[in-house]
């Protein structure tokens, strides 16, 4: 994804539940490509949601990579934790 050229997808659109996740995988694939533009990974918002996920930037922006069209989050979730109010019922 060219981010010189378009724009990321919305903070609200939902991938497997949550906002903000597709635009974030958005930007890891510009990030990888070298084609960010003037958005940031990971921004304060990327870092509160890979903190709740439990995984790291790096590993995040390995996992983006190469993943096309999927509403699956780059990473296993079985595992993290439950917050009320992250997650959509």
């Amino acid at each position: 994804m060219d981010l010189r050229t378009t724009y990321p997808r919305s903070i609200r659109e939902r991938v497997a539940g949550y906002v903000h996740l597709g635009r974030m995988i958005d930007k890891c694939r510009a990030v990888h490509a070298g084609m960010q533009g003037d958005y940031v990974y990971p921004c304060p918002m990327d870092q509160r949601l890979l903190q709740f996920a439990g995984i790291s930037s790096e590993s995040f922006l390995h996992a983006a990579h190469g993943r096309t069209g999927s509403s699956e989050p780059p990473y296993p979730t079985s595992n993290r934790p439950s917050k009320r109010g992250m997650k959509a019922s």
